[in-house]
């Protein structure tokens, strides 16, 4: 991830502090300066539910 832009600690993945589920899917998103430059502003990644349903253990 770090070589597409994104600036994560020791190369390793991390989940940011806003998670959110959507109608869509579940939505990460990162805020200013969490993995990128304050000029690339907050980022955002929406994961389908129907790839990330097998990981998602809802009651």
């Amino acid at each position: 991830m770090n070589s597409g832009g994104l600036m994560f600690e020791n190369e390793r993945f991390q989940l940011p502090q806003n998670i959110f589920f959507t109608d869509t899917g579940l939505l990460l998103y990162y805020n200013i300066y969490e993995i990128a430059s304050y000029a690339d502003g907050a980022t955002e990644m929406l994961f389908p539910y129907t790839e990330v349903n097998e990981f998602l253990n809802l009651k």
